[in-house]
């Protein structure tokens, strides 16, 4: 089975006072630094959810898994305060980050 090159997007609904790039926007340029590293996204994960609060954003709980059980070859992700905002889930982001 090929590894999947997937793309992470989130935009806080519950915060409307705060600017971020929308999610078509990271979109865009997750798939444009994709083909600039000679990649092609082939899976999409999007949460419109706050990330404040550990375990409930279900695109992240997914990505973290399909990472976890080694399908994922990259990922691309605009900001990396669009991953984790919680420190629970800086640590399962650090804890599958292989350097």
């Amino acid at each position: 089975m090929e590894k999947l090159n997937i793309s992470y997007n989130r935009k806080s609904t519950e915060d409307k006072g705060r600017q971020a790039q929308s999610i078509e926007d990271q979109r865009k340029i997750n798939k444009q630094t994709a083909k600039q590293l000679g990649f092609t996204i082939n899976h999409e994960f999007i949460d419109e959810k706050t990330a404040l609060e550990p375990y409930v954003r279900e695109g992240f709980l997914e990505m973290t898994k399909l990472i976890n059980e080694g399908k994922v070859n990259n990922l691309f992700c605009w900001k990396l305060d669009r991953l984790a905002r919680n420190p629970i889930e800086a640590g399962i982001v650090l804890s599958l980050i292989h350097i």
